[in-house]
């Protein structure tokens, strides 16, 4: 179960680019995992917004 506050800060992100949270979340996994081809998919998909996944990253 995904608690409520990272709920609401994957919504508010996704939003923040244009997104839904599923292909935010799905971005962000993609960027994480080197799954380029996926990421592709992704900036084609959001391409007619205009609003590119941009993964952000924590940690070194």
């Amino acid at each position: 179960m995904v608690p409520p506050e990272l709920k609401e800060a994957a919504a508010s992100a996704a939003k923040a680019h244009g997104m839904t949270a599923n292909d935010y979340i799905a971005g962000l996994i993609a960027a994480d995992t080197g799954l380029t081809e996926l990421m592709a998919s992704i900036h084609e998909k959001r391409s007619a917004t205009s609003q590119p996944v941009e993964p952000r990253r924590s940690g070194p």
